[in-house]
């Protein structure tokens, strides 16, 4: 499946994919501490940050609204 970054619906599902993903190491990292780096890079590649940058930005151009709802996701 190809996930259109510009639809709620995908970002929303990279997210939790994304937030799962990054779920099952946390405890180990925590431990660790330091930084985390190849985590950090899972993020910039997911296309996740530019979420709420607007379109003529070079952003997605996401309402907050969507954009709360994936931070919901990465707390849960």
């Amino acid at each position: 499946m190809v996930l259109d970054i510009t639809k709620p619906k995908d970002y929303i599902d990279l997210a939790t994919s994304l937030s799962k993903e990054l779920a099952q190491s946390a405890v180990e990292r925590d431990a660790k501490a330091g930084v985390p780096e190849e985590e950090i890079n899972k993020l910039r590649e997911s296309g996740l940050l530019p979420l709420i940058v607007p379109k003529q930005y070079g952003g997605i151009g996401a309402t907050w609204i969507d954009a709360l709802k994936v931070d919901y996701i990465g707390g849960r």
